[in-house]
């Protein structure tokens, strides 16, 4: 996995920590919320990491839908890779 995906989720799980001023984002009905990743790994443990940092963010600021930028899985490419590699942690 790439560490920039991980280190996007970190930095924006800990803008909703206690230890940080709150975060205004725009919450506003009738809005689009997205977020967005790309590079998002090979099965292994850092993916999982990320991915539970994307749960902590979605249940502050619920998003819709997520954005994949590219080079989503690396490896194999059998339906067992999908599985382990996308399925499995998001």
């Amino acid at each position: 996995m790439r560490r920039a995906s991980l280190l996007l989720f970190v930095f924006l799980a800990n803008l909703f920590s206690a230890d940080v001023p709150e975060l205004k984002l725009p919450l506003k009905p009738d809005s689009v919320r997205f977020g967005v990743m790309g590079d998002s790994g090979t099965g292994e443990p850092a993916q999982y990491e990320t991915a539970a940092e994307m749960v902590a963010v979605h249940a502050r600021f619920p998003f819709d839908f997520v954005i994949m930028m590219g080079d989503n899985i690396y490896g194999g490419k059998s339906p067992a890779d999908f599985k382990r590699k996308f399925e499995d942690p998001y």
